[in-house]
């Protein structure tokens, strides 16, 4: 029998983890034509599609696009005006029709149907119950395994684990195609499953909040933008009780020697994911906070969370928290306090830059490395 789709599979994956998704795409789209039970290689496929469009969340602290706040100037002397850009997000168009496999958006969302249409809706129910002690999961043994060819039949758990993955992207491919009804159900069932890391509930926050917003129910969506909520980052699922107890003992070890540091550490992260700690984490959820706040017309509250949240972002600033910095100045009459910022970050376009600048307390200041 051959292995060439087996082979194929394998490469996909390494490839995928590697960080190419694009050659990744190339070999799951080819091994997917004959494992297509297989749950799992559909999510891979999506996110290929995700990873393609995004390489990760870092891509906002980038030169380039902090350098996009400021697309430049008309006109000289006192008739010199700036061009503020648009924004980040942009509407993406498909190029064609989803059934049509392409590293796009789409294809990630018909991936993803698919595989929630492999996965038994039973599972949460019947094949993962919770007993009296909290987090013990007793998988029932009259489940039937869910097939992953070409590898093994997956137990209840895997599959419960699975489907948070799912969900988790699915709601994301959601928000990129501002189909935020669909995000908003697809995170509402992501924070309901029983078997949720901390990463994956600090998405379903975010995600819920942000598909919220863009419904126009933003007092729904401040409520899941609370920074306290934020109280774990960790991307491995939660153990069952038996293996807890095992590793009871080492974790307590551990904690004596970290104090804080070993709270807001990512652990079981294969891949770099950002944010890296509790801290930021935070942080970006207040930003989150601050642009909803923005949203609603409550500028004094926006500008409190963006000030408070740059103070633990990290540097460099992404370009967002520009964009909002000058939106607030701007429209409550600060001008001179983003004239500031503009001079002090931005002197590719302001060549009459004053050689002291002095920021008023409040004022969220990004890197100095930026020109």
């Amino acid at each position: 029998m051959s292995r060439h789709y087996e082979l194929l599979y394998n490469m996909g994956i390494q490839m995928l983890h590697c960080g190419k998704p694009v050659a990744a795409f190339d070999c799951l789209v080819e091994a997917v034509q004959v494992f297509r039970t297989n749950p799992r290689l559909w999510l891979r496929l999506a996110e290929c599609c995700i990873m393609t469009n995004r390489e990760n969340n870092d891509d906002d602290r980038k030169l380039e696009k902090r350098l996009e706040v400021i697309q430049g100037s008309d006109g000289s002397g006192i008739h010199r005006k700036l061009r503020l850009g648009p924004g980040l997000r942009t509407d993406r168009v498909s190029p064609g029709t989803p059934a049509i496999p392409a590293s796009t958006y789409e294809f990630a969302a018909l991936c993803l149907r698919n595989a929630l249409m492999l996965l038994p809706e039973e599972t949460q129910k019947s094949d993962v119950t919770n007993s009296d002690d909290q987090d013990t999961i007793k998988p029932n043994p009259e489940s039937l395994l869910v097939p992953a060819p070409p590898g093994n039949p997956m137990k209840s758990i895997e599959v419960a684990n699975l489907r948070c993955s799912v969900l988790a992207a699915a709601a994301y491919v959601g928000i990129c195609l501002n189909d935020f009804t669909m995000a908003l159900q697809h995170a509402e069932n992501l924070l309901k499953q029983p078997r949720l890391s901390g990463a994956q509930r600090y998405l379903g926050h975010l995600y819920m909040a942000e598909a919220l917003v863009a419904l126009d129910k933003i007092a729904d969506g401040i409520q899941h933008l609370n920074p306290e909520l934020v109280t774990d980052i960790n991307t491995l699922p939660p153990e069952p009780k038996s293996d807890q107890d095992k590793n009871e003992k080492n974790e307590k070890t551990e904690k004596d020697k970290g104090d804080k540091d070993q709270e807001t550490e990512v652990k079981g992260s294969f891949y770099p994911w950002s944010p890296r700690d509790l801290t930021r984490a935070k942080a970006i959820m207040q930003y989150n906070l601050a642009t909803a706040h923005a949203i609603r017309g409550e500028y004094d509250k926006a500008m409190a969370n963006l000030v408070e949240s740059s103070n633990y972002m990290g540097t460099p600033l992404p370009a967002q928290m520009y964009f909002l910095k000058l939106y607030l100045d701007l429209i409550e009459g600060r001008r001179k306090l983003a004239q500031i910022v503009i001079k002090d970050h931005f002197g590719h376009v302001t060549p009459n830059r004053e050689n002291k600048m002095t920021y008023k307390s409040g004022t969220p200041r990004p890197d100095t490395s930026v020109p």
